[in-house]
């Protein structure tokens, strides 16, 4: 019997120390893809970024990967799925730093500011569902579903049957979307469909519209203060051109009017009012010329300071195999 048990205690000790060695080798290999998703990201490819954190998780499962998935993602303009991400790493990074926990919630709140949620259910369940032709699982669906705001396709397939509903939604907007996929009774082949092809099966080949690309808008800055301030400066610079040409044209009839520079008031009864009228012309050009150059120089400034992300966006750093599980600590950047 102590022999048995004996033999059976050194098979675990063997598997476990299989698993050990197993374990190891996936966060180094993971460590190894993280390095060069951060390289990646230095030279601005975002996307060879973003495979390369994917590549990671699914070498080895990391919950602090969905951190930095779903910031690489926000780069990209898929901000559906960088909410998603957000929340995956909420619900597994529990032992994360506070400071992450807190941004992602913060990103989470931003990002669900400029999206819509579609609350897709079905008769029966089973059917797969699509939105714009990418697959999103089966029904029941388990929550509502994130989509950018404009116009959807959405398809419930089963049994060889589909059903398609189109909706528009708009930012912050949650819209229920219900799809049957029983088998109808008869099936009209619209005008689209190609006559001299005649249907084969149980069900008629209908023509349907293909569902529009997903677009990723990129993210929009409102530059109001840049507009109004240089508008301002812009018209001043206007102003001042114009106040010159009138300052011009009044000294050039004193010339005219006048010989050696002295004016006969005789002769010429209008020469003080064209004097007074070209001085007055002449510094409001040169008043407004210097509000048109601060202005306009206070815009350009504007543009680029207004055009910044209003709010940092820390990213976990996970270079390190060591740093790959969820409860060991984390070293930040902020770019």
């Amino acid at each position: 019997m102590r022999r048995v048990l004996g033999i059976a205690l050194a098979l675990w000790l063997a598997q476990a120390g299989v698993a050990v060695a197993d374990d190891t080798a996936a966060r180094a290999e993971a460590g190894r893809l993280t390095a060069q998703s951060a390289e990646a990201e230095k030279r601005g490819d975002h996307r060879a970024a973003l495979d390369g954190l994917r590549n990671a998780y699914r070498v080895f499962p990391s919950a602090n990967l969905h951190y930095n998935i779903a910031s690489m993602l926000a780069k990209l303009g898929m901000f559906a799925e960088a909410a998603d991400e957000y929340e995956a790493f909420l619900a597994g990074a529990q032992a994360s730093p506070a400071k992450y926990r807190s941004f992602a919630q913060y990103e989470v709140a931003e990002l669900d500011k400029r999206l819509a949620r579609l609350a897709i259910s079905s008769g029966e369940d089973g059917a797969a569902v699509t939105i714009d032709g990418k697959g999103v699982g089966s029904t029941p669906l388990p929550k509502p579903l994130r989509v950018l705001p404009g116009a959807h396709v959405v398809v419930a397939t089963k049994h060889g049957f589909q059903t398609t509903s189109q909706v528009v939604v708009v930012a912050g907007e949650s819209r229920s979307v219900e799809l049957s996929v029983t088998r109808p009774t008869s099936l009209a082949i619209p005008a689209t469909a190609h006559a001299d092809k005649p249907a084969s099966g149980d069900a008629a080949a209908v023509a349907l519209a293909a569902p529009p690309p997903e677009r990723t808008p990129r993210e929009r800055r409102r530059r109001v203060a840049t507009w109004v301030v240089g508008g301002t400066g812009l018209a001043a610079l206007v102003g001042s051109l114009t106040a010159g040409l009138l300052a011009h044209a009044r000294y050039g009839q004193l010339n005219t009017a006048c010989v050696n520079g002295r004016c006969d008031l005789a002769t010429t009864p209008n020469a003080q009012s064209l004097i007074d009228g070209g001085r007055a012309a002449g510094l409001t050009s040169d008043v407004l010329l210097g509000i048109g150059v601060a202005a306009v120089s206070a815009g350009v400034a504007l543009f680029f300071v207004e055009g910044r992300h209003p709010h940092a966006r820390p990213t976990i750093s996970l270079g390190r195999a060591a740093e790959l599980d969820g409860a060991s600590p984390l070293s930040a950047s902020t770019p």
